[in-house]
């Protein structure tokens, strides 16, 4: 089952992945969907059973096409993730914890996401997918500027939650990155920690190296 997450601040750009792509450019969402195609699209020819869950979007709601294996399964895949746009909060956490509720037959469950949650809720809800026996991997995929911010005003680095629009105090660039980093790592230890596969993606980064870490954990 492919999950991409829908909510608001996946549809972050900033001008450094502009400056910095080489092709085309991508906000997290438009990275995240084609990266699922692809996915989708690969293991339509392994003829594997392949589901897509949306999380929230623009229209609101999560969508679950449940793993099927057909051609017609994979058309309304790339339909769906065609269709796709952020918007709005999303709760990652709980929309996880309800896929492992619904999906009954073990498999693995790939999930494109920034992982901007809570980290308790984010690990607990991956320890639950573990827990009824699927195998998780977890592509985290971040605008370079939000680990890297490319400007260093003497106000530091301001803040606004696109989801909810609450503003955060300016923090000093070097103390925003370090605070980015230490989330990352955290993120990747807790997963590994879980039994979970954990890659950080970039806008930026050649697609060739998650279809890379994917193929490695299905052999």
């Amino acid at each position: 089952t492919l999950v991409v997450d829908g909510s608001a601040s996946m549809n972050y750009c900033s001008g450094q992945a502009r400056a910095q792509a080489e092709g085309p450019v991508f906000t997290k969402l438009g990275y995240a969907v084609i990266l699922a195609a692809a996915l989708a699209y690969l293991l339509q020819h392994q003829r594997d059973r392949t589901g897509l869950f949306l999380i929230g979007g623009a229209q609101g709601a999560s969508r679950h096409l449940p793993p099927r294996c057909s051609r017609h399964q994979t058309r309304l895949l790339l339909q769906e993730l065609t269709a796709f746009r952020a918007g709005g909060a999303a709760d990652l956490a709980a929309a996880l914890k309800g896929l492992a509720a619904r999906e009954s037959r073990r498999g693995l469950i790939a999930i494109c996401s920034d992982g901007l949650t809570g980290r308790a809720a984010l690990l607990e809800a991956l320890e639950r997918l573990r827990h009824r026996g699927h195998s998780v991997l977890f592509f985290q995929v971040w605008d370079p500027a939000e680990l890297d911010p490319p400007f260093d005003s003497g106000a530091g680095v301001a803040l606004r939650d696109p989801e909810t629009g609450a503003t955060f105090a300016p923090l000093p660039r070097a103390e925003y990155q370090q605070r980015a980093r230490e989330h990352l790592a955290e993120v990747r230890k807790g997963c590994l920690a879980r039994g979970c596969e954990h890659q950080f993606l970039l806008t930026t980064t050649a697609f060739d190296r998650a279809m890379l870490r994917f193929l490695r954990l299905r052999r």
